[in-house]
C-alpha cells in the first residue's frame, strides 16, 4: 500500500507539474487517473480476461475510454483460430467482465496474433520480467508488436517514467528495457 501511495503521489507531482506522459502510458489525462485509481492491476485484468475464455492468450491489453467516458481495461486474446479475437472488457476498480465480443483479425496483424498463439513465453511472463526490471512500476499497456520482423511483447511501465520493455515470446529473453523519451 505504501509503494502504490509513493507511486501515486510521483504522478500527481508529474501532472501538476504538467510533465507530459507517453501515448502507450495514457492518452488522456481521464486515463492517467484512472490508471492511478485503479484497484485491478492490468495483470490481474488478463488473467479475468483469460478466465472469460478459457485458453485463450492474451495479445493486447491496454486501456480504453468507453463512449460514456468510463476507462476500462481492454484485452485482445486469441484462442483456436489466429484470424479471430476475442475482446473482454474489464472494469479497472472491480475487476468484474463488462463485455466480451469478438474482432476479425485485419491481415497486417495476422503475423503477430500468429505469433502469440504459438508463443512459448505468456504476456503474464512477461509482464513479469518488466516487473524485475522495474520493481515497483505500473504496468501501463502490454502487447505483443512486429519489431523489425520479428514478434516481441512490448510492455510499458511506469517507474519514474515510462519504460519500454521488449520481450521474445519464445525464449523469454529481455532483448531491451530503456526509458521512453518524449516524441
Amino acid at each position: 500500500m505504501r509503494y502504490l501511495l509513493s507511486t501515486t503521489s510521483i504522478f500527481l507531482i508529474m501532472l501538476s507539474l504538467g510533465a507530459s506522459l507517453h501515448p502507450a502510458l495514457a492518452k488522456s489525462k481521464r486515463e492517467t487517473a484512472a490508471l492511478l485509481e485503479a484497484k485491478v492491476l492490468l495483470s490481474d485484468a488478463i488473467s479475468v480476461a483469460q478466465k472469460e475464455i478459457a485458453g485463450a492468450k492474451p495479445v493486447d491489453a491496454d486501456l480504453v475510454t468507453t463512449k460514456d467516458g468510463k476507462v476500462i481495461y481492454s484485452i485482445e486474446l486469441v484462442k483456436d483460430d489466429a484470424h479471430n479475437l476475442h475482446k473482454v472488457s474489464v472494469d479497472m476498480q472491480n475487476g468484474s467482465v463488462i463485455e466480451v465480443t469478438q474482432k476479425n483479425v485485419a491481415a497486417k496483424d495476422l503475423k503477430r496474433v500468429e505469433a502469440v498463439d504459438q508463443a512459448k513465453v505468456t504476456m503474464a511472463e512477461a509482464i513479469a520480467l518488466a516487473e524485475k526490471r522495474f520493481p515497483g512500476g505500473i504496468i501501463a499497456a502490454a502487447e505483443a508488436k512486429s519489431r523489425g520482423g520479428q514478434v516481441v511483447y512490448v510492455v510499458d511501465i511506469e517507474q519514474n517514467g515510462l519504460h519500454v520493455v521488449h520481450v521474445d515470446p519464445d525464449s523469454g529473453r529481455v532483448l531491451s528495457a530503456a526509458r521512453k523519451l518524449d516524441d
